[in-house]
Parts: structure tokens; C-alpha cells; sequence
């Protein structure tokens, strides 16, 4: 009599073990499947990329208005610790600051300009760079709801 209760004890322990354990690799599956979908629904940022320089409606449908960043430089540049300089640096951008689509790095010069692209998960900074002058242009890119937009832009021309 003691032998079956020790089997059946040891049978139930099995049971809930295995039960366990299933609905352990289930949960796992179930959070695979959530990464992948998530995955899967985002905008793959190398065909984004290669419209926002193509279409110019699609451009400035992914700027996130008024954009950071800014400008310093020029030909008006006066620090602004100087007596008597009224110069304000720029410290965004608004829609109707843009006359003309933003360009490429294939639009440059490729002999006198280098592109330096900077990926993560969520943000990806591009970094336009002509290195015989002062000159230089950073956009930043970041995911928001699955999609890919245009949120920093910042001129440095000296």
C-alpha cells in the first residue's frame, strides 16, 4: 500500500513538473513572438534612408517640426560675448526655414566630403563633414511609433 502511494505521489509530482515547465517555454514563445512582431513592424531605416532623399513630400512628412538643433556660422557670425553683436544662434528649425529639400550625401562633392553614420536601435546620427573647411551638418533620425523621422538638424559652417 505504501508503494502505491509513493507511486502516486510521484506521478502527480511528474505532472505538475512538466505542466510547469510547458507553460514556461510557452510564455518564452509567447515573448519571442511579441519581439518579432514588433521587429517586423518597423520601418527598415535603409529604405527609409533612401526615400527622405528622394521624395521631397515624403521628407518633410518625416520631420518631427520644429526640429532641434540649429546653425552657427556664416558670413553674419559674431560671438555673442562681443560688445554690440546682435547675432542669435539658431536653436531650431521651423517648416518654413526649408526652401528646398534637404540633400544627400550624393548631392556632395564625394572627393571633398565624408559621410559618418552612427546606428543604434532607435537613433541613427548622420554626420555630413567637409574637412577643408569649418563646415559640417549633423542629422539625427530616430524611431518613433515603428517609423523613421527627422528630429535634429544642426549647420556649424566657420
Amino acid at each position: 500500500m505504501k508503494h502505491i502511494a509513493n507511486l502516486i505521489i510521484l506521478t502527480i509530482l511528474l505532472v505538475l513538473f512538466y505542466s510547469c515547465k510547458n507553460g514556461t517555454n510557452r510564455n518564452i514563445e509567447n515573448q519571442s513572438k511579441i519581439k518579432t512582431e514588433t521587429v517586423e513592424n518597423q520601418e527598415e531605416f535603409e529604405g527609409f534612408y533612401a526615400k527622405f532623399y528622394e521624395d521631397s513630400i515624403f521628407q518633410f512628412s518625416r520631420m518631427k517640426f520644429p526640429l532641434k538643433g540649429g546653425e552657427i556660422g556664416g558670413d553674419d557670425y559674431v560671438p555673442s560675448d562681443i560688445e554690440g553683436s546682435t547675432y542669435e544662434p539658431r536653436k531650431e528649425w521651423k517648416l518654413e526655414d526649408f526652401h528646398a529639400i534637404l540633400p544627400g550625401i550624393e548631392s556632395y562633392p564625394k572627393e571633398n566630403y565624408e559621410l559618418i553614420l552612427t546606428k543604434t536601435d532607435t537613433l541613427v546620427t548622420e554626420k555630413i563633414v567637409l574637412h577643408s573647411s569649418g563646415y559640417s551638418e549633423i542629422r539625427e533620425f530616430r524611431l518613433y511609433d515603428n517609423k523613421w523621422y527627422l528630429d535634429y538638424f544642426f549647420i556649424q559652417n566657420f
